[in-house]
């Protein structure tokens, strides 16, 4: 009777698959948080953070950005999750991104990034555009 399993052991998924008791636990992130979060980052971290918040997009989206994507009150996103598909081309009007965008240029650091910093030692890298 080889290659049989035994009934009366049960489920043979349940003996290969045995869950395990571990559980994420999550706390969603308050305004006060946010705000002491953001008081003491550098300032492309507040860049960063102030751009996600009025554009609800998420890290990579936020980095990705560029200064070519924004164009009379809209910017242009793609959802890196989903880019394959139709649906992952957004785009955005956000009024708020006309008071961020100047601000990103006034950094004195070329780069076509929205959210960009000055890189504590340069690295060359051909999968860079800048």
């Amino acid at each position: 009777m080889k290659g049989l399993y035994p009934v009366d052991i049960g489920h043979p998924a349940e003996v290969t698959y045995a869950k395990t008791e571990y559980r994420k636990n999550r706390q969603r992130l308050t305004l006060e948080g946010f705000k002491a979060i953001h008081a003491i980052s550098p300032f492309w971290m507040q860049f960063a953070m102030e751009i996600s918040l009025v554009t609800l997009q998420g890290r990579s989206e936020v980095l990705n950005m560029k200064f070519s994507d924004y164009q009379d009150g809209l910017i242009k996103v793609v959802r890196q999750k989903t880019k394959k598909h139709e649906h992952a081309h957004l785009e955005i009007d956000c009024p708020q991104l006309a008071e961020l965008i100047p601000r990103a240029r006034q950094s004195g650091i070329a780069s076509p990034y929205i959210v960009h910093r000055r890189p504590s030692r340069k690295i060359h890298s051909d999968e860079r555009d800048h």
